[in-house]
C-alpha cells in the first residue's frame, strides 16, 4: 500500500503522467536510458555479498538481465542502491527497507498490485533539470520522493513524524554520474517552527478573518487568530469546543433581539 509522506503539489500529475505515458521521441528515449541495464556490480559501490543480501532479501528490483550470472543495474537501480545505503548508516533495518521499497514502487493497477519504477525515473529527470529533489524516509519506512518545495508545503497540511530522514537525490546523482554541479542545491530549504506551521494552516483551513503576531528576537512570539462566525448554530456547543483544549482564548458574542447573531473567537498563543 502506498503510505506517503508528503503531499506532492498540483505540477505533479500532469507532469508525471506525460513522463510515464508519452510517446514523443525526448520522452521515451529518457524513459528508456534510465532503465537500461548498463552498470555492472562492481559500480555500485558495494560488495557481491552485499548486493546478493539485498536481492535475497528482496529490496532490489527485479531485473533478469545478467552477463556471466551477474546481473547489469540501470541508472534508476543505481540510485536506489545508493539511496538503500545511506538509509543503512542511519540503522535502518531490513524491514523498514522493504516497506519503503513497496510505498515508493508498488502501483494499485485493474490487474492488482505491480512493481514500477517509474516514479524514481521520473524524479530524476526533474534533478537534470536542476529541480531539488529529496527522499523523506520516517523510522519505521514510510517514505516520499518529492520536491523540496513540496516537502516544505507538504508540512503545512499533514505535519511529518517526529523522527525521519531526508537523503538529497541531486547529490547522489552527482555522486553517481561524477557531475558535482547536480549537487549544487538550488533552492533554499526553510524548515517551519510549530507556530509557523499553524499560522500558515489556519489561514489556509481555518476560517480565519485576521492574524496578528508579535516578534521577538527575529523569531514569532505571541500569535492571535481572530474568528468570527455569523449565525453561529448551537453556539453553546462551539463554545465548549473551544475551551476544552484549553489554550487562551477570549469569546465575544454580539446579541440583536435577543438572539445570538455572531460569536468572534480570538485564540492566543
Amino acid at each position: 500500500m502506498r503510505d506517503f509522506l508528503i503531499l506532492n503539489g498540483e505540477w505533479f500529475d500532469y507532469k508525471f503522467a506525460n513522463f510515464a505515458l508519452g510517446q514523443e521521441a525526448d520522452i521515451v528515449e529518457a524513459r528508456e536510458f534510465l532503465t537500461k541495464p548498463q552498470y555492472r556490480v562492481a559500480q555500485t559501490g558495494e560488495t557481491y555479498r552485499v548486493i546478493n543480501n539485498w536481492d535475497e532479501k528482496g529490496l532490489l528490483f527485479d531485473n533478469e538481465e545478467r552477463e556471466n550470472g551477474w546481473r547489469k543495474f540501470s541508472l534508476t537501480e543505481l540510485m536506489w542502491i545508493h539511496c538503500l545505503r545511506e538509509l543503512r548508516t542511519f540503522g535502518f533495518s531490513m524491514v523498514a527497507l522493504k516497506k519503503l521499497k513497496e510505498t515508493l514502487f508498488i502501483f494499485d493497477t485493474p490487474q492488482g498490485k505491480e512493481f514500477n519504477q517509474i516514479e524514481l525515473s521520473f524524479f530524476i529527470t526533474e534533478v537534470v533539470q536542476k529541480r531539488d529533489v529529496i527522499l523523506v524516509v520516517s523510522s519505521e519506512g514510510r517514505g516520499s520522493i518529492c520536491l523540496v518545495a513540496d516537502y516544505e508545503k507538504s508540512q503545512i497540511i499533514r505535519p511529518l513524524p517526529t523522527s525521519y530522514v531526508v537523503i538529497s537525490i541531486n547529490k547522489l546523482y552527482g555522486e553517481i554520474t561524477k557531475q558535482p554541479k547536480y549537487k549544487k542545491q538550488n533552492t533554499p530549504l526553510f524548515v517551519l517552527s510549530e507556530k509557523e506551521q499553524k499560522i500558515l494552516y489556519e489561514v489556509a483551513f481555518g476560517d480565519v478573518q485576521e492574524v496578528k503576531m508579535t516578534t521577538k528576537e527575529n523569531k514569532i512570539h505571541k500569535v492571535e487568530f481572530k474568528k468570527n462566525t455569523q449565525n453561529p448554530d448551537d453556539v453553546f456547543s462551539k463554545i465548549r469546543n473551544e475551551l476544552k483544549d484549553g489554550k487562551r482564548k477570549r469569546i465575544l458574542l454580539e446579541v440583536q433581539d435577543g438572539r445570538i447573531i455572531a460569536m468572534e473567537n480570538t485564540e492566543k498563543t
